[in-house]
């Protein structure tokens, strides 16, 4: 995917059955260095669960929106730092062994988070939001 070096990506939206590394998740990362605002990733089928998403997302200065639908997060190393973002919604996310920690870093990491949205559909992976883990949220989410 090429991009104007100068230009501003607004929304970015992926949606497939098949997801392939070097294909989707260089197009993540390069939208989130364009400075993407809305970021909706998904894979349409379950079976085929995007394994990676690329750790520059995890730390977007201008993410004001994300929803991630059918995708892992199993690296508990990820640092999470989303100053701006707003609205996050995680349908049928994969967290592996280490769930309730990785939801934990993600959703504290989100200082002026307003709107978030979790669903699971997937066996085993409950996450309680009152009983899992403790998430500090900016002063702007009551």
């Amino acid at each position: 995917m090429e991009f104007n070096l100068g230009s501003h990506l607004q929304k970015f939206k992926i949606k497939n059955d098949h997801f392939k590394y070097n294909v989707s998740s260089d197009w993540i990362a390069t939208a989130v260095d364009r400075g993407v605002r809305v970021l909706d990733v998904e894979a349409k089928n379950v079976l085929f669960v995007i394994d990676t998403m690329p750790l520059n997302m995890f730390q977007s200065k201008t993410l004001v929106s994300l929803r991630l639908a059918n995708v892992e997060l199993e690296n508990q190393d990820i640092v999470v730092s989303l100053p701006c973002l707003k609205i996050m919604h995680l349908d049928n996310i994969c967290y592996g062994e280490d769930g309730p920690l990785i939801a934990e870093k993600l959703i504290s990491g989100c200082s002026v988070l307003e709107d978030l949205t979790v669903e699971s559909e997937f066996l085993g992976q409950n996450i309680n939001l009152d009983t899992d883990f403790n998430v500090t949220f900016g002063s702007s989410l009551e």
